[in-house]
């Protein structure tokens, strides 16, 4: 998993070989969730105190983390399959 980009203690991080719906995995204190990048919603809990400012530091970084998840995953406009 390539690392994309660090914002404070949190890790944005893209799995090249991953093929399930577009998501970014974000690491911090031996954590990992992940958020849908089609609705920004996350696809994980995160623990308490810390879903506010994950959001932020997600929204800091979405240009660069788009840009990595294209580059791995090419955007096909058809394809609507979340599998």
């Amino acid at each position: 998993m390539g690392r994309i980009t660090k914002d404070g203690p949190y890790v944005f991080r893209v799995n090249a070989n991953d093929f399930r719906r577009p998501h970014v995995h974000v690491e911090f204190g031996g954590r990992t969730v992940r958020i849908d990048l089609r609705t920004g919603a996350f696809m994980d809990q995160p623990p308490a105190g810390h879903q506010g400012a994950i959001r932020a530091a997600y929204r800091r970084n979405l240009r660069a983390i788009l840009a990595e998840f294209d580059k791995f995953h090419p955007v096909d406009e058809g394809d609507d399959d979340d599998n």
